[in-house]
């Protein structure tokens, strides 16, 4: 039996978590979340719903390597089976339940996944949740490691995660939809992060993302993206699409 562990670090993603929390938990997965010491009801509301978790300060900081240091420290006292690196605007998906594509993947000799990552964006739609359901303009993005069995010497530096004995597959996709929330939110996200590189507590080069999508209202270009409904992965995102 693979019962995946969905497991990620957070901050102010009260309005977000519910829809991926329901994903995740529909697909026979367990969740526990690292809260970073959010100040918009996300800890409250973990707690009122009895979601497995733990609080984290960083001070303000978006300081991935303290965040993911924590993570791994949390993943040796779980100990699940498989790991799925996540966030509550992050959807890794599969054409049948998470469980059951993890068991086929463990049984064929892999250890690992590597999920071909796609970004939505805001094009000029109104800000709604769930996410998934009000922006379906995608753009195809790189390949990302963020599933994994766990073992001792699990690693995980940015998004990619590694260790001895890695044989990772090529299968699912991973679909962010980050660029989809508002302005506030992304210049908060930058400002936390920008602290960070200053003070050493994350690598420049992660996150210098963020510096490159800002647009001033993070709106963009139509023309530049495809609608989830003309590519041959909307049976796959039909499965977040439904999930109300």
């Amino acid at each position: 039996m693979v019962k995946p562990l969905m497991m990620t670090f957070v901050y102010n993603e009260r309005k977000y978590l519910p829809h991926a929390i329901e994903y995740y938990k529909r697909n026979n997965c367990d969740v526990y979340i690292i809260d970073n010491y959010s100040n918009d009801g996300t800890w409250e509301w973990l707690q009122e719903n009895n979601i497995p978790s733990h609080r984290l300060d960083t001070n303000g900081e978006f300081a991935l390597k303290v965040l993911q240091a924590d993570f791994m420290e949390t993943l040796k006292k779980l100990k699940p089976n498989w790991v799925m690196y996540g966030a509550g605007d992050l959807y890794h998906i599969f054409d049948k339940p998470i469980d059951e594509a993890l068991k086929e993947i463990e049984d064929n000799g892999y250890n690992a996944v590597n999920t071909q990552c796609y970004s939505a964006v805001n094009t000029g739609e109104v800000h709604k949740i769930p996410l998934p359901i009000n922006y379906l303009n995608l753009k195809k993005y790189i390949r990302v490691r963020m599933i994994a069995r766990w073992s001792e010497d699990y690693n995980i530096n940015g998004d990619e995660v590694n260790f001895e004995g890695l044989n990772p597959c090529d299968t699912g996709i991973s679909v962010n939809y980050g660029l989809c929330k508002t302005l506030d939110e992304w210049n908060d996200k930058l400002e936390r992060r920008k602290k960070a590189w200053e003070s050493g507590g994350a690598d420049k080069k992660h996150g210098k993302h963020l510096v490159k999508y800002k647009t001033k209202d993070l709106i963009y270009p139509l023309k530049d993206y495809e609608n989830v409904k003309n590519l041959d992965i909307l049976p796959l995102v039909k499965k977040t699409w439904f999930l109300i």
